[in-house]
């Protein structure tokens, strides 16, 4: 698919044409959720994006909360990926599922993801942050990415299916494609790379089951019949993306703005209780992700008219921006109580890992600053960022005084 654009459909207003491109956005590499608020500013609240094969942009987060919690209407069904995959690529269960299949691809995450499954697996998480910060805060300095980020997340996520955690180095790659290249074979290579690897261990479970999440998903009924071996791999696959790559770069963004920020640093350092309302904060400030939905019929967005099949993309680092939803919503601010921010989505897809996510990024902060109450970019480097289906973080040099 081009990705220079497509015929306009005869019902889109000519004045509400923008030519973006998600993946290549002006000052993407400087700071990707500032240049979606860019975006943001310079259009009206729900404009059309030729690019891509065409999609319907909307810019307010009061949109997004009519979209996410409609199923019936805006259908995640072979959506939710942007661009769209190929027809013959699996489908990521339950994120392109709808009711009432969804409920049944997400049920043993809600299982395996319980609050006492998730204390455990926070407890694990703050080991790993441990591991990590003793073995380079001697030194004064980081690539915060490379030596922290990629590491916490993914040993979690690999926990949880029961998968080496050396194979992390074979996937994540794969994952960078998948989630940064607007490159739709390379894409779909990439998630047929993924689903191989994954495919070897179902196989592996379904020999010899455990107690691990490919496990349970194999014991599943989708209504009165069993799950496929495909619904599986895709799911799996589904959860090893989001592990491997959302988490990871969301404590990029997150560590970017403090490190840039002295001010907000003190206030954690000096008050560490302080830190579960300012993840809060600092979510609804630095959402990374985009999800799409198509219309299942005729619909009006914004009032504007569409049509049943039109696609909309939805980029979440708009809803945090939004002057609409909250005031002054480029200041961070640790006493703001931000309710409904839509980092993890909202509806029946609000992300299954949500708590496990933010269990994570507490260890992160708390840990870091026992250690490193002050913190700033290395001189003579800079952060540098990337657009995509996730917004990232692919460099982070980091410095400190050492006590």
């Amino acid at each position: 698919m081009s990705t220079s654009g497509c015929p306009i459909p005869a019902h889109v207003p000519r004045h509400l044409i923008r030519d973006i491109d998600p993946y290549h956005l002006e000052g993407g590499k400087q700071d990707a959720v500032c240049a979606w608020g860019k975006v943001q500013q310079e259009s009206p609240d729900v404009f059309f994006m030729p690019k891509y094969g065409g999609y319907w942009i909307v810019t307010r987060k009061a949109l997004f909360d009519q979209i996410f919690t409609d199923p019936q209407r805006f259908s995640s069904h072979r959506g939710a990926v942007f661009p769209e995959l190929p027809p013959e690529t699996p489908l990521f269960q339950p994120l392109q599922s709808d009711p009432p299949d969804h409920q049944y691809f997400r049920q043993p995450f809600n299982i395996l993801l319980s609050p006492p499954r998730v204390k455990l697996l926070a407890a694990r998480a703050r080991e790993v942050v441990i591991e990590r910060l003793d073995s380079f805060y001697g030194k004064g300095q980081c690539e915060f990415m490379q030596e922290m980020a990629m590491h916490v997340p993914i040993a979690i996520v690999m926990q949880v299916f029961d998968l080496p955690f050396e194979d992390r180095e074979r996937l994540i790659p794969m994952v960078e494609v998948i989630t940064r290249s607007e490159d739709l074979a390379a894409r779909a290579t990439a998630v047929q790379g993924i689903a191989g690897y994954v495919a070897e261990w179902v196989m592996k479970r379904t020999q010899q089951p455990g107690e691990d999440a490919i496990s349970a998903l194999l014991k599943i009924k989708i209504g009165e019949r069993p799950v496929t071996t495909e619904e599986v791999i895709s799911t799996v696959t589904l959860l090893l993306l989001g592990g491997l790559d959302s988490v990871s770069h969301t404590m990029g963004t997150i560590m970017r703005f403090l490190a840039e920020s002295p001010e907000h640093q003190r206030q954690l350092a000096e008050n560490p209780t302080l830190i579960p309302a300012a993840l809060d904060e600092l979510l609804r400030r630095h959402a990374i992700s985009i999800t799409t939905r198509t219309l299942t019929c005729d619909a009006e967005v914004g009032g504007i008219p569409m049509k049943k099949g039109d696609r909309i993309m939805l980029s979440l680092p708009m809803t945090g921006l939004d002057e609409q939803a909250w005031p002054d919503p480029m200041r961070v601010d640790f006493s703001r109580e931000p309710k409904n921010y839509l980092n993890f989505g909202t509806g029946i897809h609000k992300c299954v890992g949500l708590n496990l996510a933010r269990a994570e990024l507490t260890a992160l902060l708390e840990e870091w600053f026992k250690r490193i109450p002050s913190f700033g970019i290395t001189p003579g480097d800079r952060a540098v960022t990337a657009t995509g289906q996730v917004q990232g973080v692919m460099h982070l040099p980091l410095s400190w005084n050492v006590a």
